[in-house]
């Protein structure tokens, strides 16, 4: 999966990436959240940068931080400059994090299918953080591509609550 994300053009990213944020700005639980988690992103995941920028205009904007093995947390950003390569190089915030727990979570996604599983990187980070906290709408926004029919899950496995690739919103069944 991740061979067939990273076979995308950087200049088709940013033209995807500009179809998701249309997207994901005119969905209800975005336009009503008083604050968003969203990652920064890295490599060939779907830019997250602007999307970044343009929240903090309006809304208190969380980021993750890898607190100890296994353990993430959101911190409050002001600004990008608030940044800092983390324990695997992705920029996360300089300051501890304060443990938020934000309206809407943008979580990254190597696939994820329309039932709402989703493949992370395979550590538990953002399982762990939704299962003991109280997140209202959870978003991975995906390439087309990175759609997949069916994944499998395990128990500990978190299901979305919408997906966003530049063709589509998917809302998995509850």
């Amino acid at each position: 999966m991740l061979d067939r994300r990273d076979s995308t053009s950087s200049d088709y990213l940013e033209i995807a990436a500009r179809q998701i944020r249309k997207k994901l700005y005119k969905e209800k639980e975005f336009v009503e959240a008083s604050s968003i988690g969203a990652y920064y992103s890295t490599g060939s995941e779907v830019p997250t940068g602007q999307m970044i920028l343009d929240a903090l205009r309006t809304r208190d904007v969380y980021l993750p931080r890898v607190i100890d093995t296994r353990i993430m947390e959101f911190g409050q950003i002001t600004s990008l400059d608030e940044l800092r390569p983390g324990i695997y190089g992705v920029s996360e915030p300089k300051q501890s994090a304060a443990n938020e727990c934000p309206d809407v979570v943008i979580v990254p996604a190597v696939g994820a299918s329309p039932d709402g599983s989703r493949l992370g990187y395979g550590l538990g980070y953002y399982d762990t953080f939704l299962r003991s906290h109280k997140v209202g709408t959870t978003i991975a926004i995906v390439l087309e591509k990175q759609i997949i029919r069916r994944l499998p899950t395990d128990d500990h496995d978190v299901r979305i609550d919408m997906i966003i690739t530049e063709d589509r919103v998917i809302r998995p069944p509850r």
